[in-house]
C-alpha cells in the first residue's frame, strides 16, 4: 500500500448494524403486506342446535336445544323457511322476534328477548312437503339449520 492511500472498507459494527436494520425493514414490509391481504377475519357465527319436537297434521314443532357462548339478541338472527326448495318470504322473520311470520311462529321461552335453550318455532305444514328451517346471524352466516318432510 502506498502512502496517502486508504482502503476504504466498512467496518465490521457499521455492516452488523446495516444487515439488522435491512432484516427489520423487510419483515415490517411483509407483515404489512400479509395483513393487508388478509383483511379483518370474521369469527364464525354462534352455533343454535335445532331438534325436530311434536308434530300433528298440521303442524311441526322445532326446538332450540342448544347454543354456543352467550346468547345473542334475537334481533341478531334471521329465520328462513324454504318450501319444496323454495324461499317463503312470508315466513321470512327478519329480524327474528316473537311472534308470526307467515306459517313460522316463534316463541321466546324466557321473554328476555334472546336466542335461548327451549325456544320455539312452531311451522305450519301440509303433507307431501319438504321443508327446511335455517337460522342466519346477522350476515356472518348458518347458525343452524334442520330439513325434514311431511308423509
Amino acid at each position: 500500500m502506498r502512502l496517502g492511500q486508504r482502503r476504504a472498507a466498512v467496518s465490521p459494527v457499521i455492516a452488523v448494524i446495516l444487515l439488522v436494520a435491512i432484516t427489520v425493514i423487510l419483515a415490517a414490509v411483509v407483515y404489512i403486506t400479509v395483513t393487508a391481504l388478509v383483511g379483518d377475519v370474521q369469527p364464525p357465527p354462534p352455533w343454535v342446535g335445532l331438534t325436530k319436537g311434536s308434530v300433528t297434521q298440521t303442524t311441526v314443532t322445532i326446538n332450540v336445544h342448544g347454543t354456543s357462548g352467550q346468547t345473542q339478541a334475537l334481533s341478531l338472527y334471521q329465520a328462513v323457511l324454504v318450501i319444496n326448495g323454495t324461499v317463503d318470504t312470508s315466513s321470512k322473520a327478519e329480524p327474528l322476534g316473537a311472534g308470526t311470520f307467515g306459517k313460522l311462529t316463534f316463541t321466546d321461552l324466557s321473554g328476555e328477548g334472546r336466542l335461548t335453550i327451549g325456544d320455539t318455532f312452531v311451522i305450519q305444514i301440509v303433507p307431501d312437503t319438504s321443508y327446511s328451517l335455517t337460522i342466519l346471524y346477522r350476515d356472518q352466516g348458518v347458525s343452524g339449520s334442520i330439513e325434514w318432510n311431511t308423509g
